[in-house]
């Protein structure tokens, strides 16, 4: 990735953000399951059913496999799969599952 993309600026003003990730995955890398467990709170977990094409490396399963394990940690979770492709999801396909999630209609 070349520092002179249009978007270098805009992926600089994250990077901060990667030492907060790294503080809660910690040193496995792995979700943490037992802070997970207490939270009691009804929570959406959504993917999309197709790999994210600016993370060639990363395979659906990657975020499918997180997806997962965090799902299998929260008492109160409820996981959908967003059948869509590119990078940011479109709101209009995550309005249907958001407002199905909160008990409204789109």
């Amino acid at each position: 990735m070349a520092s002179g993309a249009p978007f270098w600026p805009a992926l600089v003003a994250l990077a901060p953000t990667l030492a907060h990730d790294a503080a809660v995955l910690g040193e496995s890398g792995a979700p943490p399951t037992g802070r997970l467990a207490g939270i009691w709170q009804e929570v959406l977990l959504l993917t999309r059913s197709t790999p994210d094409p600016h993370l060639p490396a990363l395979g659906v399963d990657f975020f499918d496999a997180a997806a997962r394990a965090v799902a299998a940690a929260l008492p109160r979770a409820t996981r959908r799969v967003v059948d869509a492709s590119g990078h940011a999801l479109d709101a209009a396909a995550v309005a249907p599952v958001v407002a199905g999630f909160l008990g409204a209609t789109a």
